[in-house]
């Protein structure tokens, strides 16, 4: 841009403080106050920096010490004062460093005598000028607010954050609001009095640290990618972790088959529970009849203990029997050896059943130990089942787990009835099959969320991205119209034929700024066009009439073209003698007296110019000497 840069040219005050009308002019930019102790340099200053830049006139502004003992009402209307109502106006001039182009921003303020007080502000951008275009006082007063509003339309602002966006974009081109509200606190710092006082290292820091440059959003787009890819990452992470959730409630259904399983295992160990009972009882059985013929045995035993000691006493008593009692005892003897057989034999069949049985209750003993062994392994892996399906309870939360589980293990030796149970599982392996195909769905959908989501964000840097390039096309569109104004009042200065007059200014610069807004631009070229047809029918008519006199002039150019030449043909041209002149040459060649004209011996000197030569020749012929006649003295002598 070919824009040059703004500088403060002028400030004034209209009717605040002690001022009615007063204007302050700055060279380059500065200015420079002087006066005594209490003359008002600083009211003076601190009523313009900084409030005119954001407007606020909070009381801490008002004052470098940032104490709030300072109001801008009391700058209108104090205790004293016998007016109860003023209004005034404060307002900061910027010029083009090369132009005459002028910005103006300002606020105006009423006061009233225990109401709060008005404010308002405005921004001039079409180059009209306060106290030449726009006069703030009428009959020494300051105008009002409607009357201002009038008279400058939409350059009018009501609000004080309207302002300070407008002073913003119109002079400074801060990117953000909030940079320009900064930058207006740091100034606020550095105008602190006695500011050496009070340089600790952490002030130091903290004014450096919010003068810096915020960072653009270029400086800014490599982190945000960075966020973005962490942010892509954690998406990632959570769409594994979604998978492993899927896998486990897939690991759950097997778990479901696996316990499906174990229902058939647990029926089969009902099973075998009821042939290990069988069993026991018979084991039961045969230890009573073993345990019988053991007491059998023993009365058997006892029963030949019995015979051996009455054996014993008999064969003492026979040993003292006489020889007459042999017979008898033999016979005896003979009897009781039969009765011992039979004792004996009996004893052995006993003895043999007696083996039979350990035999029978050895064999019974080792298929109990064995099913005993495979009715614990089965009870170990329904523990174990239940323990796992207490785990799986807790995700799945089968309401009569417990319930059934405690029937189960209740009814451990007893054939027990699956079927409710079944039912029970098929009911929740339905339900947790519709719950995995609408979590399959559902993580589909955050799939098919995180593209979108993905694409929004593409889309959303690429929005920022074009509204970035869309405030820099605006801002740039903003300085291309400054850069015409800038152009135009140039063109206008340096103009020497189709001059505008200041009020066809004001509405170009009024065309310019509202371009692209309304379509008056055709307005320029047309006024320019008008005011070119009307210099070119003027000048037509100019160079008509002067081709008439420059006719007129040229007829009366061809005489005297006439006369010169024929003037240029006499020898000696002569002008007009009168009559008595022409007697007197008669006289003079009668007499044969030698004459010459006067006019004949006449030559101008060289350092004469044509204006003065004919003076003298004017001079010369109202006289009568350029027509004179001169003649030899010696005639004169003769005459006399």
């Amino acid at each position: 841009m070919l824009t040059s840069k703004w500088h403060m040219h002028r400030m004034g005050l209209i009717d605040f403080w002690y001022y009615t009308n007063e204007e302050f002019y700055f060279k380059n930019g500065h200015i420079l106050l002087r006066g005594s102790n209490g003359s008002g340099k600083s009211v003076t200053m601190q009523s313009f920096i900084p409030i005119l830049l954001d407007g606020n006139k909070n009381s801490e502004r008002l004052d470098a010490f940032g104490t709030k003992a300072r109001k801008m009402e009391t700058y209108l209307i104090d205790e004293n004062s016998n007016r109860d109502e003023r209004i005034a106006y404060l307002y900061l001039e910027f010029k083009r460093e090369d132009s005459n182009i002028f910005k103006t921003i300002g606020m105006g303020m009423r006061a009233r005598k225990n109401k709060p007080m008005e404010t308002w502000y405005f921004v001039i951008e079409d180059n009209q000028r306060i106290g030449k275009d726009i006069q703030l006082m009428e009959h020494n007063l300051a105008i009002s607010k409607q009357s201002l509003k009038n008279r400058i339309q939409n350059q009018f602002i009501e609000t004080q954050r309207e302002y300070m966006a407008r002073v913003n974009q119109a002079l400074f081109q801060f990117p953000t609001l909030d940079d320009y509200k900064e930058s207006i606190n740091l100034l606020v710092k550095l105008r602190s009095p006695k500011l050496s006082n009070s340089l600790k290292p952490t002030i130091i820091n903290e004014l450096l640290s919010e003068s810096l440059q915020p960072l653009s959003e270029d400086d800014l787009r490599p982190l945000t990618e960075a966020l973005s890819n962490m942010d892509e990452v954690q998406n990632r992470l959570e769409v594994l972790k979604q998978s492993q959730q899927a896998a486990k409630s897939i690991q759950n259904v097997y778990e479901q088959y696996n316990y499906a399983l174990l229902d058939k295992k647990s029926l089969q160990y009902v099973e075998q529970k009821n042939k290990f009972d069988e069993l026991t009882k018979k084991q039961k059985e045969l230890t009573e009849q073993k345990n019988h013929a053991n007491k059998m045995i023993l009365e058997i035993k006892k029963q030949l203990d019995d015979i051996n000691v009455e054996k014993s006493v008999l064969e003492e008593e026979y040993s003292g029997l006489a020889k007459q009692d042999l017979l008898q005892l033999a016979s005896d003897v003979q009897r009781y050896k039969e009765d011992l057989t039979q004792q004996e034999k009996a004893l052995k069949n006993k003895v043999q059943q007696e083996s039979n049985k350990d035999n029978a209750y050895v064999s019974c003993k080792l298929k109990y130990d064995k099913q005993k062994d495979y009715n614990d392994s089965l009870e170990y892996e329904i523990h174990k089942s239940f323990k796992q399906l207490n785990q799986l309870n807790e995700n799945m939360q089968f309401d009569e787990h417990i319930s059934l589980k405690q029937e189960f293990l209740t009814n451990l030796n007893h054939d027990y009835d699956f079927n409710y149970t079944k039912s029970k599982i098929d009911k929740e392996l339905s339900v947790l099959n519709q719950g995995l195909e609408l979590f399959q769905k559902m993580n589909n959908q955050k799939v098919l969320l995180n593209h979108v989501q993905d694409d929004y964000a593409k889309e959303q840097s690429l929005l920022e991205q074009i509204e970035t390039e869309l405030k820099a096309y605006q801002e740039q569109f903003r300085l291309l119209k400054e850069e015409y104004h800038e152009k135009f009042l140039a063109w206008n200065e340096s103009n020497q034929i189709l001059k505008m007059d200041a009020s066809t200014m004001k509405k170009f610069f009024e065309i310019i700024s509202d371009y692209g807004n309304t379509e008056r631009y055709y307005e320029i070229d047309q006024d320019i066009h008008n005011r070119y047809v009307w210099y070119l029918k003027n000048q037509t008519e100019t160079i008509s009439k002067l081709s008439i006199e420059i006719k007129q002039f040229m007829n009366e150019l061809k005489k005297i073209q006439e006369q010169y030449e024929y003037w240029n043909d006499l020898k000696d041209p002569q002008p007009d003698i009168a009559k008595e002149q022409e007697e007197a040459r008669q006289y003079l060649e009668e007499k044969k007296i030698p004459f010459i004209p006067m006019y004949t011996l006449l030559d101008f000197d060289d350092s004469l110019n044509q204006d003065e030569k004919n003076t003298i020749e004017e001079q010369l012929l109202s006289s009568g000497l350029m027509l004179a006649l001169i003649i030899p003295d010696i005639y004169i002598k003769k005459k006399s």
